[in-house]
């Protein structure tokens, strides 16, 4: 199975209380996280709501990237070679230059 990496940004706050959970039940913030995300997958497949009891929507605000960004395409392999190879170190590429 291939495992492909994802970030998330979050305030330092949150950050911090994420580090605080984690530590508190022994476990990383990355474990934390990915069952956060799987518990919150299963409540969607099952049809659940993930909104709180008495919580407004839109509470998050605007979202007004939200139609561009479901539009872009994930990267082909030339494109996504591209973007690794002009990433890769100095040292690393000027054999290929020489």
């Amino acid at each position: 199975m291939a495992m492909t990496t994802i970030g998330m940004k979050v305030d330092d706050a949150l950050r911090a209380r994420l580090k605080a959970a984690a530590e508190a039940i022994g476990r990383s913030p990355h474990w934390l996280m990915k069952q956060a995300l799987l518990a919150a997958l299963d409540r969607i497949e099952r049809g659940e709501d993930l909104e709180p009891a008495g919580a407004d929507d839109g509470d998050d605000g605007p979202l007004p990237f939200l139609e561009f960004a479901q539009g872009i395409q994930p990267q082909g392999t030339l494109r996504a070679r591209i973007t690794a190879a002009c990433r890769q170190p100095e040292t690393e590429c000027l054999p290929y230059l020489v």
